[in-house]
């Protein structure tokens, strides 16, 4: 029987009916008493530290709840100052970007690299490609 013992809960009532059996047979086991006080003593200290465990536990779940509650805040006034400094600074603004925003630019044309105009349809037998002829004198 002991080895299907496997929870917390197993073990305390095995314990306890150890005692209790103990204490049915106290006058013929005079002996064992310090185990006895010993058992008794493990079996206070492992629900004293169940009961800690359990509060800690609770503790954990609250501080991960208002830890969420915190970042939760904190991402809201984070994008409030953001769009604050967006207002206030422009949205073309350089500056934007010590508050993690992309400011808006001109888009650049690439000089140097000509534009590739891409054939509407393949050249075909009865569409041939153009023969670049006599270029601009």
């Amino acid at each position: 029987m002991p080895s299907m013992i496997r929870s917390f809960a197993d073990h305390i009532v095995a314990w306890r009916r150890i005692l209790a059996a103990y204490a049915a047979n106290a006058d013929r086991m005079t002996a064992a008493e310090f185990l006895r006080d010993e058992l008794e003593g493990f079996v206070e200290q492992a629900l004293q530290l169940k009961g800690q465990q359990e509060n800690q536990q609770s503790l954990k779940q609250e501080t991960t709840r208002g830890i969420r509650e915190v970042m939760r805040a904190g991402q809201e006034t984070a994008r409030r100052i953001r769009n604050h400094a967006r207002s206030m600074l422009g949205n073309r603004s350089e500056r934007l970007a010590a508050f993690q925003i992309l400011p808006l630019r001109d888009r650049k044309v690439r000089r140097g690299q000509p534009d590739v105009e891409t054939p509407s349809e393949p050249p075909t037998a009865e569409n041939p490609p153009e023969e670049p002829g006599p270029g601009p004198e």
